[in-house]
């Protein structure tokens, strides 16, 4: 985030915090290094908001054979995240996996879900995961 962003989301103080990160991370970094970087973000963002909560959501699938990155190594990384947050053990600190909802029965993301590259989403997509999301408040 840059300064500016920083210091907007210090006036805010919001209740919750929605992160969603790691698309492109599981190519670059190691399970170790990404979960090095999530934390130095959580602790920046406690810096900065220290009473919200954070919840930390499940990196999306992909369409089956998608040249990208595959669907197992999503799932090695999501699982990496709550492992992360169990071990954290902070009651300001969630992770949903509503990206699980996304996955047709080959464990990868129904085409009518994607946007057209099967690496993004298409817009009906977001509305699912925004109504999970929601209904998992109620449980935060």
């Amino acid at each position: 985030l840059t300064k500016s962003q920083w210091l907007k989301l210090l006036k805010k103080k919001p209740k919750y915090i929605f992160v969603s990160l790691g698309m492109n991370d599981i190519n670059i970094h190691s399970e170790e290094v990404f979960v090095e970087n999530y934390k130095t973000l959580l602790e920046k963002i406690f810096e900065v908001s220290p009473y919200s909560k954070i919840i930390i959501t499940a990196i999306t699938p992909v369409t089956y054979g998608n040249s990208f990155t595959n669907n197992d190594k999503i799932d090695t990384y999501n699982e990496t995240l709550r492992k992360m947050v169990y071990e954290l053990n902070s009651d300001k600190v969630f992770f949903v996996n509503a990206a699980q909802y996304l996955k047709g029965d080959n464990n990868s993301l129904i085409s009518e879900l994607s946007s057209g590259d099967g690496i993004h989403l298409a817009a009906i997509a977001y509305d699912y995961l925004l109504t999970y999301m929601l209904i998992m408040l109620e449980w935060i």
